[in-house]
Formats: C-alpha cells, sequence, structure tokens
C-alpha cells in the first residue's frame, strides 16, 4: 500500500532541512563536544571559539559536562571569574575560557581563548584585567588608556 503524500511530503521535508543544516563537530580543538541536548552551534564558531545552545539542561549540569570534556582532552582547571560564571583551563600554553549563561530553557555554551568574541571575559579569567571600582567619565578613558600603554 502506497504513503499518504502529506507522509512523503514530511519526510521530504524533513530529509532537506537535515541536508541544509550545519554539520555539527564532533570535537573543537581536540575538545569532545557535547552532543546531548545540543539544538544548534552557532555560526560564529570559529578557531577561536566554539559558541553553542542547548535545551533541558542546566548551568550547573553544563559546567559539569565541560569539565569532564576538558579534562578529558587534557586541560586543567585553573581558576573561575565572575561569581563562578567563567571557568578557565589551560594546557600547555593554551589558555580556554569556558562560559555558560542559561535563559529559560535554553543554556548558551561558549569555550574560547584570547582572540574569541569576548576577550575582556577571557583577561578577568586569566589574570589580564582585574575587576575592581567602577569608573566613568574621563577617569575611565585615562584607566583604559593606561592599561592599553601596558
Amino acid at each position: 500500500m502506497p504513503l499518504p503524500w502529506s507522509i512523503i511530503a514530511t519526510l521530504g521535508l524533513a530529509a532537506a532541512l537535515a541536508a541544509c543544516s550545519p554539520a555539527v563537530p564532533t570535537e573543537w580543538r581536540g575538545i569532545p563536544v557535547v552532543k546531548d541536548k545540543l539544538v544548534k552551534v552557532e555560526d560564529t564558531t570559529n578557531d577561536h571559539g566554539l559558541y553553542a545552545v542547548y535545551s533541558g539542561v542546566s548551568r550547573a549540569e553544563m559546567f559539569q559536562r565541560m569539565a569532564a570534556s576538558m579534562a578529558g582532552a587534557g586541560y586543567t582547571k585553573v581558576g573561575e571569574a565572575f561569581e563562578g560564571n567563567v571557568h578557565g583551563y589551560t594546557k600547555g600554553t593554551e589558555q580556554l575560557a569556558v562560559k555558560v549563561d542559561q535563559f529559560g530553557d535554553e543554556v548558551f555554551l561558549a569555550v574560547f581563548d584570547a582572540k574569541g568574541k569576548e576577550p575582556l571575559v577571557h583577561g578577568v579569567v586569566f589574570g589580564q584585567y582585574q575587576l575592581g571600582e567602577k569608573k566613568t567619565g574621563q577617569e575611565a578613558k585615562d584607566q583604559l588608556l593606561k592599561d592599553l600603554a601596558k
């Protein structure tokens, strides 16, 4: 008995969408990509940063999964910043920051080096920048120029 056209059309659409969606990497820079509950890998992913969206997982669980992935790839956790919201990992001279944000049911993972999308965050995790007193106006401008001159 032949399949109804609606089923054939649905299967065809699903196959076409699957063919058009970007391939999900199995690893990024030697770090296994956590695929369970992965929704998508952002188009901004490149050699300097992995940016992915997950659903149905908590921030704490994603940090645990990434800790296991990083350790499995030979990275050592060396610190945290922003009240534990960003973790720093090293392997030899390589330094990667792992940041996990959650909005509702979606978790946004970012793993990046100093040339990734958030170089200032990376710099805080690895001690290049220090969080301190907020400055505004001319005082902030002077401090920024002083820091850039270093």
